[in-house]
């Protein structure tokens, strides 16, 4: 089954040449990735009472998406 969301990126680039592409995010859509970040692990630590958060940001993950040349293509 397709997925219920569409496949979102810093950038719209296939990872292999017969895969269809994700959306880029936009400026705004970045934001709102950013706050859900930051409310996610403000609940961790200040509603769950874990001792930290750690944002997995490697291996293909939407964070390191914005840090590899492979996959962002943005000049904003």
């Amino acid at each position: 089954d397709p997925p219920s969301e569409p496949y979102v990126s810093a950038s719209s680039v296939a990872l292999i040449e017969k895969s269809q592409p994700p959306r880029a995010l936009t400026e705004a859509e970045i934001q709102d990735y950013i706050a859900a970040y930051a409310k996610a692990a403000s609940n961790a630590v200040y509603r769950a009472e874990f001792d930290g958060v750690e944002v997995h940001s490697a291996n293909g993950y939407l964070p390191d998406q914005f840090l590899q040349s492979v996959s962002n293509t943005r000049t904003d």
